[in-house]
């Protein structure tokens, strides 16, 4: 049986909360920019047809248009695709976000 999209989602948001130690709560309370939720963001819309707008309300960060320039602003300084080394999670890689995009 295939998986709805809209289950492989709640999946890969589950995952990230288990891998982080984060509960719902948490995920709420963090900033709407945090880089994990941005990571995360970047992965549902890769590996779904979800829109950015069910995004935005999964991960608290208000609207879709936001989620939108969020994902923008990721891609526009992650370095060129050669350089970055990923490894299938929502936000390791080995290159290109420094200090700032830290997780708190």
């Amino acid at each position: 049986m295939q998986e709805s999209e809209e289950a492989k989602a709640e999946r890969v948001v589950a995952e990230a909360l288990r891998r982080h130690s984060w509960t719902e709560t948490t995920l709420r309370l963090r900033r709407k920019g945090d880089a994990i939720k941005v990571r995360l963001a970047t992965r549902l819309r890769a590996e779904t047809t979800m829109t950015k707008n069910w995004i935005a309300e999964r991960l608290g960060m208000v609207i879709g248009g936001r989620v939108s320039y969020l994902l923008y602003w990721d891609r526009r300084h992650r370095p060129a695709r050669a350089e970055v080394e990923y490894d299938n999670t929502i936000d390791t890689f080995s290159a290109g976000f420094g200090e700032a995009c830290r997780p708190v």
